[in-house]
């Protein structure tokens, strides 16, 4: 339990609180089969996969049957994993090809586009360092800096 504590000190607390409720979704997962953290973190790199990847998938199925979203601590109940045991990079091929294909029937989301006054700003910093430059060239390209592109 110490290195784990000590692996998961490294982090910051919001991010390490992340990685133990993922961790905490996995544990419930692994009841369901008698198993712990523990046991299943000592297992070979492929039946680790394939146990994580049965736990995305019932993560995936929780969230459509509840609609609550899941596939953040999906995601990081892989990540535990893979902390607590970095030479697991890589190897998880199959958990994260199966968590790639639910992000990618999740709906995109619009970034809100850069408020009015903030792209003036911008614009008037721009003007103001290309009068104030000495530099030919640079006096150029902040004339022509355009924030919008």
């Amino acid at each position: 339990m110490d290195g784990r504590k000590l692996r998961l000190s490294r982090y910051s607390v919001a991010y390490r609180n992340r990685l133990l409720e993922g961790a905490a979704h996995a544990q419930k997962y692994l009841r369901q089969f008698s198993l712990n953290i523990d046991p299943c973190l000592k297992l070979k790199p492929d039946q680790i996969d394939s146990t994580l990847d049965g736990f995305v998938s019932q993560m995936h199925a929780s969230e459509r049957a509840s609609g609550k979203k899941c596939l953040g601590l999906a995601k990081h109940g892989i990540l535990f994993f893979q902390v607590m045991r970095p030479n697991l990079r890589h190897q998880l091929k199959e958990s994260w090809s199966t968590l790639k294909a639910w992000e990618e029937q999740s709906p995109g989301k619009l970034r809100n586009p850069v408020p009015l006054p903030v792209l003036m700003a911008l614009l008037c910093c721009a003007r103001v360092k290309a009068e104030t430059s000495d530099n030919a060239s640079s006096k150029e390209k902040w004339f022509r800096f355009n924030p919008v592109c």
